[in-house]
């Protein structure tokens, strides 16, 4: 019994489902999914954490929203630390004019986190923050597009790491960035400010009053 064409034509339709399986040539949205290693946005933003900081000397998460988060500077992981630090843009004679260079807050956190049934005390949750964010991570380098209908300006955070292939002692630095950058996206010049804010972060905070 001659069996070799059936097997062709079946090694032939299998390669076939490989290659658009694989082929990077479409890598569509589909209605509810994330585009294969495209940038994240709306709800897909929700549980990112990309980890910044040198190998084996301390670290801190930029999350897919551009808040900081995982901060473990104590020698031990401290998955839940989410501190009070911020970056803000204020734009001079604009209504809602000043934000939090973040995208929204995900709902898990205003909704599942301790304390948030008594209005989140000692976090930044109700200030105002960007509408719309979009997140391209491309280790060691991790990059959040703002963009908000009620400013004139786009803004990009990037954070990365000192990641040097084949490089340890520069690779495992006590170090991370965040660089932040504005684009005036309307027609007139506008006067803003930028500031970094910050509780002390470093102090263990163990909610005694001394």
């Amino acid at each position: 019994m001659n069996t070799s064409k059936p097997i062709t034509i079946l090694s032939q339709f299998l390669t076939c489902f490989i290659l658009s399986a694989f082929s990077p040539g479409d890598t569509g949205d589909v209605s509810g999914q994330h585009r294969f290693n495209g940038d994240y946005s709306g709800s897909f933003l929700d549980h990112i954490s990309f980890p910044i900081g040198g190998i084996g000397a301390g670290m801190f998460c930029m999350d897919g929203t551009g808040s900081l988060s995982h901060l473990s500077i104590r020698n031990k992981p401290e998955f839940f630390n989410e501190p009070i630090a911020f970056a803000a843009i204020s734009i001079k004679g604009i209504e809602n004019g000043a934000k939090v260079l973040e995208a929204q807050v995900p709902d898990w956190k205003l909704f599942g986190l301790p304390g948030t049934g008594t209005g989140a005390p000692g976090k930044s949750y109700g200030l105002p923050r960007f509408e719309e964010g979009r997140f391209l991570p491309r280790f060691p380098f991790a990059t959040l597009s703002l963009n908000d209908r009620d400013l004139p300006l786009s803004a990009e955070v990037t954070g990365w790491s000192p990641f040097i292939p084949g490089d340890a002692d520069n690779s495992s630095l006590p170090a991370g960035a965040m660089i932040y950058k504005f684009r005036n996206t309307g027609s007139e010049k506008i006067e803003a400010v930028f500031s970094w804010n910050s509780r002390n972060i470093v102090v263990e905070w163990t909610g005694r009053i001394l």
